[in-house]
């Protein structure tokens, strides 16, 4: 939704026998959700789009009007495969020289980076869609050198006080 700078999490993709594509809800209620972005991000995603818009007309394929044709699509403008963000990912890895990322850890560092900002893990819980508090502190909420050295030095000041 540019309009409102939201993402909205409504489906699931994943990939079934024979390399079967299946689109379903997600797992829970909690997961269906609107997810706000800040402008320069949403800037980003509608550059996306067009330029994605462009190439397949550049291709011959069809083109949607813009309320129709999603971000990351296929030529056909169905949900991508789910191995085509991570085939990309690899590509961008391997031209950059950084260490090789799945798809999903992305969600693992963005939860990481929200904590490390200063979100709640409240918050997190809800931008990430899960269920429960639990499942947001025992999967992401990952510590990184920095928090883990500043959660030391906060003990120490505890203690020599």
């Amino acid at each position: 939704d540019f309009n409102n700078d939201l993402i909205d999490v409504n489906k699931t993709v994943s990939i079934g026998l024979n390399n079967k594509r299946i689109v379903q809800k997600p797992k829970s209620a909690k997961s269906e959700r609107a997810i706000p972005m800040d402008q320069k991000t949403m800037l980003i995603l509608k550059r996306w789009k067009l330029r994605q818009k462009e190439e397949l007309f550049a291709l011959g394929h069809p083109v949607q009007a813009d309320d129709k044709q999603l971000v990351f699509s296929s030529v056909n403008n169905l949900l991508c495969h789910g191995n085509l963000p991570g085939n990309h990912l690899d590509r961008i890895s391997d031209a950059i020289g950084i260490k090789r990322i799945k798809v999903h850890g992305l969600r693992h560092t963005h939860a990481t980076l929200l904590l490390e900002a200063g979100a709640s893990v409240k918050e997190a819980q809800e931008r990430l869609g899960h269920a429960n508090y639990g499942t947001t502190m025992d999967i992401y909420a990952h510590l990184t050198k920095e928090r883990k050295a500043e959660t030391v030095s906060k003990f120490a000041r505890y203690l020599s006080s």
